[in-house]
């Protein structure tokens, strides 16, 4: 859920700064030994975090969205771009102005023991999502949502196979982009029968382009094999497509040392070597390798109100505080992470179209401090959870508000008692980060500007109370369009209104820097956690050491 994001938007996420490279030292643990007659194409050796999970139903975090994500296929893929491109489903149409959805599931699909998938996969298992709470929010739309949570329900009343392809999805509000956000990995269908703790949890059956060679025992690697059966995408049985893929589970430090060695293709730029990295191996385009992939982030680090406290019921001070923070000196001053200034609710990862500039959002410290004057506001009172890194966000923000004569008071809680106080609406000033569940702009606007608090922690970030009419008129607009330009459009007006009002600060969003090895081609690595496993090719056999 979104609430686990909240912690990695700074300390979770493989970002990079500019110090001290990472050189090679000593040699890692060895790579898992090849395995006989392995498949023809190659082994990709790729280094990852340890997952929290390599099912659907339970996947938390990026290391588990990219695994869940080669080894199911959802309804949908979202390209880079945007597109959304058929998976499980081949086409789908919607009837009620976006309120009910009909998937045509591709015929003569299995799962990689054999056993077809069916619409009614999906209704189960994204049941059993939702009833778990990991990542369930995805589908906070869809009828019988609340039931399940409630553990009132084990089924979602809205979700129900109509015939052997014909998936019906109903929902309580309109959503004309539902077919975007039905492509997360974590959507996939699980196997009648299967999806529970023990063997499932450990050697998954799924439905996606790469199948498990053997359990997932002790942690040090996964490993998977392309399925010659699959059906869901582009079919090519060319030697030179990666026939297996090893995931090494090594911290970033490790993994860059083992890049460096030869001994990995594709692992995170740690911390401090990211111009070492670009030297030594180029920077990628269009984040495909080889070389260093440099990607955005759906993912916005800001300050939000208690919108009906004051000083911040009035939109003259929550401007005020917004132009008083110099946002690049902010980052500059976290040269350990990769960040970018934000300067927009929606994170660029996401925006699809120019929009006007912010202008309160610019660093005017002298419009500031007149408005800070005006309001009689000297004092402030600003909520940060401890030990995970805020105390250095806080204290740039502290230095810019000395300059505009305002004295900031930073309050550390705990994590868990500073997230009972958010949801309790009991903060006046406070930081906050949001990813977005789903690779649209609407996403991360519903979440954090439409009104009403979520209902559960993790459904949404509006805590703090803002409600405005308008933005919630032009989301629901949105909602109703049928033209994907169109909506892009409603949802810049829904964020330009919103930043008006100055409904949150934004402060910076996030990047993530991988390095893919030279031998490897069409590896394209999504801003989603995602990556194009299906094409991937290598043009070299690697040297193994045992």
């Amino acid at each position: 859920m979104c609430c686990v994001a909240l912690v990695i938007l700074l300390t979770g996420c493989d970002t990079t700064g500019e110090t001290d490279a990472v050189t090679p030292s000593a040699s890692p643990s060895a790579s898992p030994p090849p395995v006989a007659g392995a498949p023809v194409g190659g082994t990709l050796r790729w280094a990852i975090a340890r997952p929290s999970a390599i099912g659907p139903t339970d996947a938390a975090d990026d290391a588990a969205i990219l695994i869940v994500d080669m080894l199911f296929d959802s309804l949908t893929a979202v390209a880079v771009d945007g597109t959304v491109r058929p998976r499980a489903a081949v086409r789908w149409r919607s009837a009620d102005d976006g309120r009910t959805w009909r998937f045509t599931l591709r015929r003569g699909a299995r799962y990689h023991d054999g056993t077809p998938v069916r619409p009614e996969d999906f209704a189960v298992s994204w049941g059993r999502t939702v009833a778990r709470g990991v990542t369930g929010s995805h589908l906070q739309d869809v009828e019988g949502y609340r039931a399940v949570r409630a553990g009132r329900a084990t089924r979602l009343a809205g979700v129900r196979a109509l015939d052997d392809v014909t998936l019906e999805v109903r929902l309580n509000r309109p959503a004309m982009d539902l077919p975007a956000l039905v492509a997360h990995p974590t959507l996939a269908p699980v196997p009648r029968g299967r999806g529970g703790a023990g063997r499932f949890a450990r050697n998954p059956v799924g439905n996606g382009p790469y199948r498990m060679t053997e359990p997932w025992r002790s942690g040090a690697f996964i490993r998977v094999e392309r399925d010659r059966r699959w059906r869901n995408g582009p079919r090519d049985s060319s030697a030179a497509h990666v026939g297996e893929i090893v995931f090494r589970i090594i911290d970033a430090d490790g993994a860059y040392v083992a890049f460096q060695q030869g001994r990995i293709d594709v692992a995170p730029v740690p911390a401090g070597a990211l111009r070492q990295a670009q030297r030594a191996y180029g920077s990628a385009e269009h984040g495909e390798g080889p070389g260093v992939v440099d990607n955005p982030l759906p993912a916005l680090y800001f300050l939000a109100f208690a919108v009906d406290s004051p000083p911040w019921n009035d939109p003259d001070v929550r401007r005020a505080l917004s132009r008083a923070i110099d946002r690049q000196a902010l980052v500059d001053d976290q040269r350990d992470l990769a960040l970018d200034p934000a300067y927009w609710i929606v994170p660029p990862a996401l925006a699809r179209i120019d929009r006007p500039a912010c202008d309160s959002c610019m660093h005017l410290p002298s419009l500031a401090t007149a408005a800070f004057r005006d309001a009689g506001v000297g004092e402030i009172t600003l909520t940060i959870d401890s030990g995970a890194g805020h105390e250095q966000v806080a204290e740039q923000i502290r230095r810019d508000l000395a300059d505009a004569g305002v004295t900031l008071t930073v309050r550390a809680l705990p994590f868990e008692e500073y997230l009972s106080a958010m949801e309790s609406g009991s903060l006046g000033l406070y930081r906050f980060g949001w990813r977005a569940q789903h690779p649209t702009a609407g996403s991360m606007l519903e979440a954090i500007v439409r009104s009403g608090a979520p209902w559960e922690p993790g459904d949404g970030a509006n805590y703090g109370g803002y409600a405005d009419a308008r933005v919630d008129a032009l989301l629901d607009r949105a909602r109703r369009e049928d033209s994907a330009l169109e909506r892009e459009r409603l949802w810049a007006r829904a964020e330009g209104r919103a930043l008006r009002d100055q409904a949150v600060v934004p402060l910076f969003s996030l990047r993530q820097r991988t390095v893919v090895g030279a031998r490897v081609r069409d590896l394209t690595i999504t801003p989603w956690g995602t990556a194009t496993p299906e094409r991937v090719r290598l043009v070299a056999e690697p040297d193994i050491e045992s």
